[in-house]
């Protein structure tokens, strides 16, 4: 093979190689985002939860022991 066969080809493989760590970078960070509303929605979840009373509990159909075991829980755990 020539080096000018191999500098034509070398512009293309790098290309190629920018634009899949691009498209990558676009996928992981998708899913990063997603991950952390799921946690912030169980942040929030989990305070309205822990500052229920009762009667509030009761109409959903949890415990107070239940309502504390979930409020309890770290934001990552499901």
């Amino acid at each position: 093979m020539s080096d000018a066969g191999l500098s034509s080809s070398l512009p293309l493989s790098w290309q190629s190689w920018l634009s899949d760590g691009k498209n990558l970078l676009v996928l992981e960070l998708t899913r990063a985002v997603a991950r952390l509303r799921v946690w912030n929605q169980r942040v929030r979840s989990r305070r309205q939860l822990a500052e229920m009373d009762e009667r509030l509990l009761r109409d959903i159909g949890l415990s107070a022991e239940q309502a504390l075991r979930e409020a309890g829980k770290p934001f990552w755990m499901d």
